[in-house]
């Protein structure tokens, strides 16, 4: 299974953050290889709001729509995501954000591994380069919405 850990200081208010990332529906705007996203249920419980979505990536020949749960606890300022779904035999993702005098810390911590051993050894060729490419598309975002 492939993990990886990146982080990053975003100068802007925690929670403008928290809710960038929380807003799946608009990923396929300034995601790398997200070619689609939709919410199929949305629950909210006292602490959490649970989320499924269906994720549409692709790139080059590759594209493949999957599910995923997401776990959004706004009070411990927290997403988690969960997808047994192919492609992936597992992936586990959490973001955590914390609130700095100069910005708010960002740490996105990923896990996976593709039920294709060919995609799998693919992939690994270029994950750590996408993980970043992701965490900074949403770095990225955060500024043109501010500059808006």
């Amino acid at each position: 299974m492939k993990r990886h850990v990146e982080s990053c200081i975003i100068y802007s208010e925690i929670k403008e953050v928290f809710d960038l990332v929380a807003d799946i529906e608009t990923y396929p705007k300034f995601l790398p290889w997200c070619v689609a996203a939709t919410i199929t249920d949305k629950i909210c419980g006292q602490e959490d709001t649970l989320l499924k979505a269906d994720l549409t990536i692709a790139f080059g020949t590759f594209r493949e729509k999957f599910s995923s749960n997401i776990v959004l606890n706004e009070r411990n300022f927290t997403i988690e995501i969960f997808s047994s779904d192919r492609p992936f035999k597992i992936l586990h993702g959490k973001w955590n954000f914390l609130q700095m005098d100069e910005g708010c810390q960002v740490s996105f911590e990923i896990e996976f591994e593709f039920r294709s051993i060919i995609l799998d050894k693919l992939i690994g060729i270029v994950f750590y380069q996408a993980i970043k490419k992701v965490v900074t598309a949403f770095e990225k975002r955060i500024m043109t919405i501010k500059n808006d």
